[in-house]
């Protein structure tokens, strides 16, 4: 799985799970067209590979592009 890590206001605000970096990208593009403020979160670093468990899988796949992590459980990824 690709995981990319988000910030809000310079504070970590969680991470995306993608299957892929397509659908990591499409994803960003998603958020970034329907996002209201600019102050919201936004892309940091680079995206990293990690393992996840098996109910993770099957919701990232069932996913359009992606699911949002909170930053408390995103951690343990």
């Amino acid at each position: 799985m690709v995981r990319q890590l988000w910030i809000c206001n310079n504070c970590p605000d969680g991470c995306t799970l993608h299957l892929n970096d397509t659908d990591r990208e499409a994803f960003i593009a998603g958020y970034k067209q329907y996002r209201v403020r600019e102050e919201g979160s936004v892309v940091h670093g680079v995206p990293s590979i990690v393992l996840v468990d098996e109910p993770t899988y099957k919701r990232i796949c069932e996913s359009r592009n992606g699911i949002w992590v909170m930053r408390t459980v995103y951690a343990n990824l």
